[in-house]
């Protein structure tokens, strides 16, 4: 939500810079100043022992014992923008601790990450390392976060990550889940549908070949189940039925296109609209996916 007022703020600004700049005349930083308000009700979730986030907080209330999990989640992009627009450096420091613990808790021996933290401890409460459900953020703000702030020291973790994760986890098209203590021992035999931002990753990185190869199989589990089960096995057959409608595989579709301009790509980008007009399509909106092996909606 963040990340979404202050991308709403730098369009208005830009459309207030254009010739018909009269019709946002009215634009008075007001989204950003919602963005500001937000981030200050959600400060509180940084208070653990590590400076790793709690995944919830009480937007009203503050940080709540039963709030209190242990997860962790990762806010550099937003957080620092939101420091440089605003001129308080408090949300981009909190950030970028969080960002610094968890590099230093990776497995010196692997470079892989687990997928829970103890954000008190610091101890990893599931050490199976992939590039899903868990940790898949961290991996993509540590790219993301060196392309928009320039910064070398987020480079150089990602590139220490990917090599890790392509000796490690990657089998040909497909991705296993392992021991980040003991990598050579696979830890599940299914993946899940957030590990679909990879191949947009990859591409961001350079890697187009293995973009490319992991995006197809991506699309093979599309084509054969209309959409992206939320957990699929390694010989692509549905493992949990469910699509909350995630954007990752149509994320990764876009920067596989800009980079490559395949028209491939846009008829994937089609076919992907055409079954969310035709099958969750409702009055007010659209629906998420109970089971893509009936179509049936969530409520």
């Amino acid at each position: 939500m963040v990340g979404g007022l202050i991308s709403a703020h730098l369009m208005s600004l830009l459309l207030k810079q254009r010739e018909d700049r009269q019709r946002m005349e009215w634009y008075s930083d007001q989204l950003l100043k919602m963005a500001t308000d937000l981030a200050d009700r959600l400060l509180p979730a940084f208070n653990s022992t590590s400076g790793v986030p709690y995944s919830r907080v009480n937007l009203k209330k503050g940080l709540l014992p039963s709030l209190k999990r242990q997860h962790d989640t990762c806010t550099a992009c937003e957080w620092a923008a939101l420091s440089r627009l605003s001129g308080r450096p408090v949300y981009e420091e909190k950030a970028r601790k969080a960002m610094d613990f968890l590099w230093a808790q990776r497995h010196r021996g692997s470079d892989l990450m687990g997928t829970v933290l103890n954000v008190n401890s610091g101890d990893w409460v599931r050490p199976e390392s992939g590039i899903g459900a868990g940790i898949d953020s961290y991996y993509e703000y540590t790219l993301k976060a060196y392309i928009l702030l320039g910064d070398d020291d987020y480079l150089y973790r990602f590139n220490k990550h990917y090599d890790a994760i392509m000796r490690h986890l990657n089998k040909g098209p497909i991705f296993v889940d392992v021991q980040m203590h003991r990598p050579q021992l696979a830890s599940r035999s299914y993946m899940d549908a957030l590990l679909a931002f990879w191949p947009g990753i990859q591409v961001l990185k350079g890697d187009l070949r293995g973009a490319i190869e992991m995006h197809q199989m991506l699309y093979n589990v599309v084509k054969k189940h209309k959409f992206l089960p939320d957990a699929f096995t390694h010989d692509l057959q549905i493992h949990w039925a469910q699509h909350p409608l995630r954007p990752e595989f149509i994320e990764s579709t876009y920067f596989l296109y800009r980079a490559t301009k395949d028209p491939h790509y846009l008829e994937v980008a089609k076919e992907v609209m055409q079954s969310l007009e035709q099958n969750v399509r409702v009055p007010c909106g659209f629906a998420s996916v109970k089971d893509v092996r009936t179509m049936e909606h969530e409520d």
